[in-house]
């Protein structure tokens, strides 16, 4: 789960004196949503071939998200592209264009956790080659937000209740 600390200062004046006492609110919550990193890379002896032939396989994986997980487009972007030369070098020849490689990553966002693993079995069928990590997190994190300043709040008052009657 996710856990989130939130600390709370509050002030009491008691016969001229200050007391200051630090709260601390905390609560777990189960993820709701995911972010998946899924993408494709591809080697070619030109840039062009590279970046046409990763295109084919982003077509297809973003044509699978779209049409049969029903993915919408706010849900589906583009998370890196580059197309760039890869090099070798001899003493002979120096350094020289070995060939070249396209990559594109998409940042798919999921709301149903118990899907991850077929959606990503799904994506590599389709021609994605390239899957980074997954994270996981809550989508409305302002309502448990609320929650750990209402903890944190609370904490503080007692304790400073407690320390004022010492």
């Amino acid at each position: 789960g996710l856990s989130g600390a939130t600390e709370v200062h509050a002030a009491e004046a008691a016969q001229q004196n200050l007391l200051t006492v630090l709260g601390k609110g905390e609560i777990s919550v189960k993820p709701d949503i995911v972010y998946l990193s899924i993408g494709a890379e591809s080697y070619a002896e030109t840039a062009k071939s590279a970046q046409k032939s990763n295109a084919l396989k982003m077509d297809k994986v973003t044509k699978l998200l779209k049409e049969t997980w029903k993915i919408d487009d706010k849900d589906i972007k583009t998370e890196q592209f580059y197309v760039q030369p890869n090099y070798t070098y001899s003493d002979e020849n120096g350094r020289k264009v070995k060939n070249y490689t396209a990559y594109h990553s998409l940042e798919v966002t999921l709301r149903d956790l118990s899907k991850v693993g077929d959606l990503l079995d799904a994506s590599a069928d389709a021609g994605a080659n390239s899957i980074g990590n997954a994270r996981f997190s809550v989508e409305n994190r302002d309502a448990f937000e609320a929650q750990v300043i209402d903890n944190a709040m609370a904490n503080a008052d007692l304790k400073a209740q407690a320390t004022a009657k010492a």
